[in-house]
């Protein structure tokens, strides 16, 4: 059991092997970074509800060498992930494939630049799916939602907001059924 509730941090590190079990992370403040790294997800679903990441720091979520394979998903469920730095959640090194999913639903993603994946990290059987979230960015330079891979899915509709800034998609090979929907954002 990986079980985290009602608790207040300033740093909150996951370093480990391959995770295969269903971890949750509950009703959780976080003052200075969530970081995920050198392990990943195996068939399992890491849970963030009622998270809430507030930070003055570069990163608000930062997420590397953590991929997500055989049907894995990281959730943010009515949670609440903020930086007045750069990134509110920084995904690198940790593909999204065979299956897996990473998922946005009643959330609020607010950064410089709010969702940033760099590299491919979008990749054959990922989603990327998002639901009734708000992605902010803190002026029209940056990305609300900056989105790069080689293959997979989006699932994004209209109940998703996005404010003053860029997005951008860079998937060459996005699965058909795709759908990016915006609408009243600005």
């Amino acid at each position: 059991q990986f079980d985290v509730y009602d608790n207040t941090v300033r740093y909150f590190y996951v370093f480990t092997k391959f995770i295969r079990m269903r971890p949750t992370i509950r009703s959780c403040k976080v003052t200075y970074r969530l970081y995920f790294s050198s392990g990943g997800l195996q068939s399992a679903n890491l849970i963030l509800y009622n998270v809430s990441v507030i930070t003055t720091y570069t990163y608000g979520v930062y997420i590397t060498s953590f991929p997500m394979v055989v049907g894995s998903s990281i959730e943010f469920l009515s949670s609440y992930i903020k930086t007045t730095n750069t990134y509110a959640i920084y995904y690198t090194g940790s593909t999204i494939t065979d299956g897996s999913r990473l998922v946005f639903e009643d959330s609020t993603i607010s950064g410089r630049h709010g969702l940033y994946t760099n590299g491919n990290q979008l990749n054959a059987g990922g989603l990327l799916y998002a639901r009734r979230s708000n992605f902010m960015s803190t002026s029209a330079s940056y990305y609300t939602m900056y989105l790069y891979g080689v293959g997979g899915k989006i699932d994004h509709d209209g109940s998703n907001r996005h404010s003053t800034g860029d997005v951008y998609i860079n998937v060459p090979s996005l699965a058909s059924g795709s759908i990016f929907a915006l609408n009243k954002s600005s």
